[in-house]
């Protein structure tokens, strides 16, 4: 168990794949991460919303929201603080940037 992790990894995979164990329980892994991308795509960038009539034109629309999802994540991970990086592109456009400032009025006469 990792640390500030909740659930013991323990799991069951049932597949007909004729591989290692191992390498099953990866193949799983990476499936799960591409799912949780894809999720984070449909709800940060909305790539699930095509308006064109066109098959064509909707495949180009897919392609740059993917190319839009790929390059904020590229940018989060290089300039953004290693807490905040590790955050999905839905949590990084929804939570708000708070900043304290402090605000002072001055009455005129």
């Amino acid at each position: 168990m990792a640390p500030r992790e909740l659930y013991l990894g323990v799991g069951f995979i049932v597949a007909n794949l004729s591989r290692p164990a191992e390498r099953v329980v990866a193949f799983y892994n990476q499936r799960g991460a591409a799912k949780q991308h894809i999720k984070d795509g449909k709800n940060a960038v909305t790539w699930t919303r095509l308006f064109c009539h066109g098959f064509a034109a909707n495949a180009v629309r897919v392609q740059l929201h993917a190319l839009a999802c790929n390059l904020a994540n590229f940018l989060r991970t290089l300039a953004l603080p290693n807490d905040v990086a590790q955050r999905s592109l839905t949590t990084s456009r929804t939570k708000p940037v708070k900043i304290g400032a402090k605000s002072s009025a001055t009455a005129g006469r």
